[in-house]
């Protein structure tokens, strides 16, 4: 089979262009002690890798520099409007900056707050780090907080886990005091605050109520944005003045190489120090390169493919179960990720301490999937679907080939679209599809997967690709959002994980992935984190 895969995917390649996804979180008081037992249970998720180190200091004066490799999935490509990806990619760059953050180790800890408690039920107290400011000189104080937070809740299309809902109002008690007060009780304030959507930006920077922001030497990090050439490259220079230390590189190009196989090929050649995302096809071919190093690490992203539940066919929960059935996942694995990922069963990875670990979910079983059918009312032949993914993560056009492959062998017709994800995201999002393919990290938004089920999964889920709506689930994740207890609130996400696999079939999940970064070995302190969140960094530094 895998042969047939690979002769076809190249066919579908010459009929498709590249895509670029969009997409798509020290005190005393009671939350704040359960958020900290998430961090640490969270742990699990992934050790940190290695970093590349220093073995000795470099003996230079010449100007530290750095070229970095982004694909499309991670580069700017949304006019920097920070309540998108784009939010992500100033916090990958090294320019904005959040209250709370994930640490290397997957502990949440503080970051431009250096402190939290809950006031009450409905307010938090945030206190401000002091003596810090914006790189344009602009000082880093609550008002500045308030503007920033104000400004990504209402927007027309904010982030799940930060709404007017959710931060029912922001507001400065004193110069670096900021409290937040929220519309019901909400223990996961500080997990929602680490997401990079929620990053403080100078007041200059938001020059309308809503939309584009200006990243130009408008934030806090260690790297200050001074040039783009739109779609192209990036510039940034260090932050003589970061309030967390010294910034080791003098300047940073990022270049966006939407082919992964160019950027493979770049990193081998020098021109670039570090890829991010290297593809697994050419993964044993750069391991034999004595001058990378690869670094692997879990991650909590899942490959998911979609099924539109609001028409038919897939209204039809056997129909459902039939395609479920029908898909060999470690055939895929094998074929598409080559030892850097693992068959799936339910949303979420297996590492993660909120993991149902007693679902069933549906193994591979062809002539199960052919009854199923049948009992629907179809016969072989009857169906024809379309099936949709897009290529900036190289391993999904091989995934949508053999599944199309897996479900003409139970009789279904799957008809393979590989494009750019923006124009599709609208069609999949208002049910205007059959099948998608995607790859998402689950706990980007918020460090909890509160805001996941909710987006993804309730009613009025702004993110809700298979169309699903159970007044059931949306009633366990609403107690969930209340309790302070965290086995207790770990309980109603293995339930929830157990509706959507076991008892609804909603979507297929196919696999667990892992990030995978290639680095030059001229490039020293660079180390993956478990949620993607930072690349530039204040440590990064190269040799001569």
């Amino acid at each position: 089979m895998n042969k047939r895969i690979f002769i076809l995917f190249a066919l579908v390649i010459l009929l498709t262009s590249c895509a670029s996804p969009s997409p798509t979180q020290p005190s005393t008081a009671e939350p704040i002690q359960a958020a900290t037992e998430i961090t640490s249970a969270t742990e699990a998720i992934s050790a940190t890798a290695e970093p590349v180190e220093a073995t000795s200091e470099p003996a230079t004066s010449k100007p530290k520099e750095v070229t970095i490799g982004f694909d499309t999935a991670i580069y700017p490509h949304r006019g920097w409007a920070i309540e998108t990806s784009d939010g992500f990619a100033m916090a990958y760059i090294g320019v904005l900056e959040t209250l709370v953050k994930v640490d290397y180790d997957g502990n949440m800890v503080p970051f431009l707050a250096e402190s939290w408690s809950q006031v009450d039920d409905t307010t938090w107290q945030f206190n401000l780090r002091k003596g810090i400011s914006f790189t344009n000189g602009e000082p880093f104080n609550a008002d500045a907080v308030v503007k920033a937070l104000n400004y990504i809740k209402n927007t027309p299309t904010p982030p799940s886990a930060i709404t007017a809902e959710t931060f029912k109002d922001v507001e400065a008690a004193d110069e670096y005091t900021v409290l937040i007060h929220t519309a019901t009780f909400d223990a996961l304030i500080p997990n929602r605050l680490t997401s990079p959507n929620t990053g403080i930006l100078a007041p200059s920077a938001y020059k309308a109520e809503s939309g584009p922001v200006d990243p130009f030497n408008t934030g806090t990090g260690p790297f200050i944005l001074t040039d783009e050439v739109p779609d192209q490259s990036l510039t940034l220079v260090k932050n003589p003045n970061y309030w967390g230390g010294e910034v080791k590189l003098d300047k940073a190009t990022i270049l966006n190489v939407p082919d992964a196989q160019t950027r493979a090929t770049m990193l081998q050649t020098g021109e670039l120090d570090i890829d991010i995302h290297l593809p697994v096809e050419q993964l044993s071919q750069i391991k034999q390169n004595p001058d990378i190093t690869v670094l692997e690490m879990p991650t909590a992203r899942t490959t998911t493919l979609h099924m539109n539940m609001s028409r038919k066919p897939f209204n039809d929960v056997k129909v459902r179960q039939a395609v479920a059935y029908a898909l060999d996942k470690q055939a895929i694995v094998d074929a598409t990720l080559e030892g850097v990922g693992i068959p799936a069963i339910g949303p979420i990875t297996l590492s993660e301490p909120w993991v149902n670990s007693e679902l069933k979910g549906y193994p591979y079983d062809p002539e199960k999937a052919k009854q199923l059918l049948a009992e629907a009312g179809y016969k072989e032949g009857d169906l024809t679907v379309g099936l949709w993914t897009y290529s900036a993560r190289s391993n999904l056009p091989l995934t949508a080939i053999a599944i199309q492959d897996m479900l003409a062998k139970v009789g279904i017709t799957a008809e393979v679209r590989v494009g750019q994800y923006d124009p599709m995201e609208p069609d999949v999002l208002s049910g205007n599809y059959d099948l998608f393919i995607i790859s998402r990290n689950h706990i980007v938004d918020s460090f909890d997967p509160e805001s996941f089920f909710s987006s993804d999964y309730s009613c009025d889920g702004s993110f809700n690709m298979d169309q699903f709506c159970d007044k059931n689930f949306d009633s366990l994740l609403a107690q969930a959002r209340k309790l302070t207890d965290i086995q207790a609130r770990y309980d109603i996400y293995r339930q929830l994980q157990s509706i959507l696999v076991d008892e609804q079939c909603v979507g297929v999940y196919l696999n667990y992935t892992e990030i995978l970064d290639g680095v030059r070995n001229n490039v020293l302190n660079f180390k993956l984190h478990p949620l993607e969140r930072f690349v530039l960094t204040a440590d990064l530094d190269v040799t001569e």
